[in-house]
């Protein structure tokens, strides 16, 4: 079956958490999300033992070391609710529990997609940028590595086939995009080398719920919350329009609703708090779509961000 594939791909995906501090201290704890794909989901105690041989090792050039303390398996898709412990570093046994397919929602809508790693993909042998980004880019890759995955680790993959699939890009439209190219660097060990690793970063398909959703995820799903204290949002001339028609008007009111629902103490968020992204020549952007428009964006984000995290008491979630 290998035979087909140049390069196999790995049956996990690991996610960590982007909202943690990035120096972690002695003693205090670290969370990590491993997904396990297929059949390598009955392998999870390799994956706690080989974790804990490397945390013998220490990570990187410090070498810092660590070990499991606990594996906690999630349930259903969103990933928010917890069936219990499998594992204890204190009992040192895995409990097995069984598999029961998830229930697939209705699809919405709209869909929010954050790249928020560099995205590389290909199309006829170079590198897609910014300006040249279309749907079927994404989901022509994405099929691609659903099929292998299914074929290698278990499942059907003639649902994931591109053949069939393709023709029903067309029905699938953008909505406010914001692409980027990335240039980032990094050391490979096992290469000995500097590699180039850039690519799209983008949060495509903007809408204001977007706001309510992270504040939600942020201070509510995650333990242990995150509360902010204020929200500074950076968007388009539209979309600040969007902002207060939906989250800060009267009705429907969704930011207070979202405060009130769930016992949330007051968060700074009002017209001060929203700010419109500029040209050069100082006019409010209502879309980003030309590299000039780009490279702007990010300017002023990054500046934000430089400006807000000069405090260094405070604690920036982006």
């Amino acid at each position: 079956m290998g035979r087909r594939y140049t390069a196999l791909r790995h049956p996990f995906v690991i996610e960590p958490d982007v909202g943690v501090a990035r120096e972690v201290g002695e003693g205090d704890p670290l969370r990590l999300c491993v997904v396990l794909l297929g059949s390598a989901i009955e392998q999870a105690p390799y994956l706690i033992h080989a974790l804990n041989l490397g945390g013998e090792r220490g990570l990187g050039r410090a070498g810092p070391r660590f070990s499991v303390a606990a594996v906690e398996r999630e349930g259903g898709i969103s990933g928010q609710q917890s069936l219990g412990a499998v594992y204890a570093a204190g009992q040192g046994e895995y409990r097995r529990l069984k598999v029961r397919p998830p229930v697939v929602p209705p699809p919405p809508e709209m869909v929010r997609v954050r790249l928020v790693t560099p995205f590389r993909v290909k199309r006829r042998g170079r590198f897609v940028g910014a300006g040249e980004f279309e749907v079927a880019d994404l989901l022509r890759n994405l099929c691609a590595r659903l099929t292998m995955l299914s074929d290698l680790y278990g499942g059907d993959p003639r649902p994931f086939e591109w053949t069939r699939l393709a023709g029903e890009t067309y029905s699938v439209q953008l909505a406010d995009v914001r692409l980027h190219w990335h240039e980032w660097t990094r050391y490979s060990s096992r290469q000995q080398t500097r590699m180039q690793m850039g690519g799209l970063l983008a949060v495509t398909g903007l809408s204001p719920q977007v706001v309510t959703e992270t504040l939600y995820a942020l201070a509510v799903a995650r333990r242990p919350a995150f509360v902010p204290t204020e929200i500074q949002l950076l968007t388009t001339a539209e979309g600040a329009e969007r902002v207060g028609l939906s989250l800060l008007s009267p009705d429907p009111g969704w930011f207070a609703r979202l405060l009130r629902d769930y016992a949330l103490p007051p968060i700074a968020f009002g017209s001060a708090n929203i700010h419109v992204l500029r040209d050069v020549a100082d006019h409010a952007l209502n879309d980003i779509r030309t590299l000039a428009e780009n490279e702007r964006a990010a300017d002023v984000i990054t500046g934000q961000v430089r400006s807000l995290t000069t405090d260094p008491d405070s604690a920036l979630h982006v």
